[in-house]
């Protein structure tokens, strides 16, 4: 756990001091750290810290770890309403993924109640969140949508959203770890391993927008006939 220093006047023994804030907040809230936190909502431990340091004003509440412990303890209990927040949810930019195992492209299907494209075929993706930079976002997008770890991970192109200026797209070729895909049904209800052939095969409608037709094209430099 990550330890504030305390002004001279306030150094008191370490032992008393602990065993005071386990009184005040309980003893297991008190031990939730940064890395619980980041593993619960998946994110970066660097964003907790962050946003941690952000909420603990400069004024003292009867002490910085006191302070501390209550904000970690309610990041953990009430959830990460200030990622959503300063997310949105929509940002302008999105980071999509092409993981190759064997051969194959790894494509999800969308679920049935998503407004936009639903039931097509995508990449494993989403929106660029503010406090990630592309590359860690489409790792964390794709354990979120997937289960996947990503070992290897390298931005191959960058194209411009249809219809929305200023809008981009980072696509990473991604290698994943050995594991069983994972999907978040909230998101998809399938997945699949296509091989270039069953890209060509499949309709080109049976995917979102344009996407067989780049992929195939701008992404493999493969013209699909």
């Amino acid at each position: 756990m990550r330890e504030f220093k305390l002004p001279k006047e306030q150094n008191i023994l370490l032992g008393n001091f602990t065993k005071m804030i386990e009184q005040k907040l309980g003893k297991e809230n008190y031990l939730v750290t940064e890395q619980d936190i980041a593993n619960k909502y998946k994110v970066e431990v660097d964003e907790v810290i962050l946003k941690e340091k952000e909420a603990i004003p400069f004024e003292v509440e009867d002490s910085p770890k006191i302070r501390r412990a209550k904000i970690l303890n309610n990041f953990w209990t009430k959830g990460l309403d200030y990622y959503k927040e300063n997310n949105d949810g929509l940002k302008s930019n999105f980071t999509d993924a092409l993981i190759v195992k064997n051969g194959k492209m790894l494509f999800l299907q969308r679920a049935k109640n998503i407004k936009v494209e639903s039931e097509k075929w995508g990449l494993p993706g989403g929106h660029l969140e503010k406090f990630l930079s592309p590359k860690k976002n489409v790792i964390k997008e794709v354990k979120e949508e997937s289960g996947l770890d990503i070992i290897e991970c390298k931005l191959i192109n960058v194209r411009d959203v249809q219809g929305n200026k200023g809008m981009k797209i980072y696509y990473f070729l991604c290698t994943p770890a050995d594991g069983e895909v994972i999907i978040n049904e909230d998101e998809h209800f399938q997945y699949k391993w296509m091989s270039i052939q069953e890209i060509k095969d499949t309709p080109a409608e049976d995917f979102m927008f344009d996407l067989k037709k780049y992929i195939l094209e701008k992404l493999l430099g493969i013209k699909n006939k």
